[in-house]
């Protein structure tokens, strides 16, 4: 109860609503974070790959797993080369639909959800292409760690708008309230 003067007067009572508390999971905080994160590894891993294949074109001897994977350096080289690519353009799209969703428009984050989901679909094709060849040492990585946090960025870009509503004000949102009643 507040007093206003000399007439009491009752506060509206705040409704709980399930839906709102899980819209307040999803913080852009969280999902800048991790796509820079995957997007800085995915590049890294492709640097390192190019690196590889340099040294598998040199002749050397040191590969150990993948050289003993592939029956020859050239299709060591290209397999290589090829991860190499796609760790890129992984990279390259996470970083991309980072910077698409930071402009918080509906237009820009659903051009990062595209990008998201682009990138989706090449990790996971890579992904399944490592389990069922056999080629691929680490893939726990991926499927614990990459994985989730490209998915929880679907799920922001995609309930974004809502979670923008539901937990900024109205004086951000750009909705005045001076002279409306409430």
């Amino acid at each position: 109860m507040q007093l206003h003067g000399p007439v009491m007067t009752k506060r509206p009572a705040r409704e709980f609503s399930c839906r709102g508390t899980l819209l307040a999971l999803f913080r852009w905080r969280l999902v800048s974070l991790g796509l820079i994160a995957v997007g800085v590894v995915y590049l890294v891993n492709g640097v390192v790959q190019t690196l590889f294949a340099l040294l598998a074109l040199d002749g050397s001897e040191s590969l150990g797993y993948a050289a003993s994977v592939h029956s020859s350096p050239e299709r060591l080289v290209v397999w290589l080369l090829w991860g190499a690519f796609w760790s890129v353009s992984a990279g390259s799209l996470c970083l991309y639909a980072r910077g698409c969703m930071a402009n918080r428009t509906h237009v820009s984050r659903r051009r990062g959800l595209g990008a998201l989901f682009t990138a989706l679909v090449v990790i996971t094709v890579n992904w399944l292409r490592a389990l069922v060849s056999g080629t691929g040492s680490m893939l726990w990585i991926e499927l614990l760690f990459v994985l989730p946090v490209i998915s929880y960025a679907v799920v922001f870009a995609t309930i974004g708008e809502e979670t923008q509503m539901a937990v900024e004000p109205r004086e951000i949102r750009g909705e005045h309230t001076l002279g409306k009643r409430q």
